[in-house]
């Protein structure tokens, strides 16, 4: 009677260790990352590879999260949200500032002196995101937002003044920035930024509105060497994911990705676009053939009084633009007094 009891037990225990394990194997998560970007770029080692580590770090052998960059599952930068709601990859990076219309309240950051670095501008764009501020993200999950450092105009022709930039084709990406550029007398060219350095090299392009960080990852610096230091804008990107993938995820799984994600990405993120971008200004900085062209006492003086008729247009066209512009000033304030 006692070996036989024994011997179900046995039994038992076998099917249950059995069990268990094809549950946990049945179990293991596989998501599929992608950008258009390559690997160098701050989207990626800021924004995705430091989520990537703490996801993998806490979960372990239960999640494999398989990267594709450089465009690997799609090259055209505005096919990226689509590539996230038609499950081509379970998360990708999406720059809102291609696809003009597509999404709204997200581009304030975008006007004229609006954020000082790129951590306080992540930050902000993930608060405003959570007060519901944008919209045509209802598609998919929402997983973290990085903000470039602010940026400026960088061109091969030399120029001293803001009227020298008079009919320049500077490299800008949505309505803002062109409407930026424009207001100072170039000629506004919406390009993907995986194609600005051919576009410079080529004479398609006189010059392109982004960071340091940017200018130098993609090589533009042997092109562009004059900089105009005004911080003028910024870029947004998001990270955003399939929303049938996100739902079929365990609680658990969902928790460490949110932990990684939201403000910590925009942190993370914010931080090294920062290093990075303080990182390339010095190299430019300590080499001959860069110039650097500061604001006019003018313009220094007035700030962001001198661009007031982008940010009174800006407000009219935009759904709740008043409120969303006053919202953006107080979290911004707030997160320089440490809130």
């Amino acid at each position: 009677m006692g070996k036989t009891i024994f011997r179900a037990f046995l039994i038992s225990a076998v099917a249950l260790s059995a069990y268990t394990s094809t549950e946990a194997l049945a179990e293991k998560v596989t998501i599929r990352i992608a950008s258009f970007l390559p690997e160098r770029s701050s989207t990626v080692r800021g924004m995705f590879k430091p989520w990537i580590a703490g996801v993998k770090k806490e979960l372990g052998d239960a999640i494999e999260i398989k990267e594709f960059w450089g465009g690997a599952l799609g090259r055209a930068p505005k096919k990226q949200f689509d590539h996230a709601v038609d499950g081509v990859a379970d998360m990708t990076a999406v720059v809102p500032g291609y696809t003009p219309g597509r999404f709204g309240g997200y581009s304030v950051h975008d006007l004229p002196f609006m954020i000082k670095s790129g951590v306080e501008g992540s930050i902000a764009q993930w608060r405003m995101f959570k007060a519901g501020h944008f919209t045509g993200f209802e598609k998919v999950k929402m997983m973290g937002i990085f903000i470039t450092a602010p940026y400026k105009i960088h061109t091969k022709k030399p120029f001293k003044t803001v009227a020298g930039l008079k009919g320049m084709k500077i490299r800008t990406a949505g309505t803002v920035q062109a409407a930026t550029i424009k207001s100072m007398g170039a000629v506004p060219i919406g390009i993907p930024l995986s194609q600005a350095t051919e576009a410079l090299s080529r004479g398609v392009l006189d010059g392109v509105l982004l960071g340091y960080a940017a200018v130098g990852v993609f090589k533009m610096s042997t092109i562009a060497t004059y900089h105009y230091i005004p911080a003028l804008s910024a870029g947004t990107v998001v990270a955003v994911m399939n929303k049938q993938k996100w739902e079929s995820l365990p609680a658990k799984v969902k928790a460490v990705m949110d932990k990684y994600g939201g403000e910590t990405m925009a942190a993370t993120a914010g931080a090294q676009i920062d290093k990075v971008e303080k990182t390339f200004y010095g190299k430019m900085k300590a080499s001959k053939k860069h110039h650097f062209i500061p604001a006019s006492p003018e313009l220094s003086k007035k700030g962001q009084a001198a661009f007031q008729p982008l940010y009174d247009k800006w407000i009219k066209e935009n759904k709740n633009g008043q409120k969303i512009f006053d919202d953006y000033v107080r979290i911004i304030k707030e997160i320089r007094a440490g809130k």
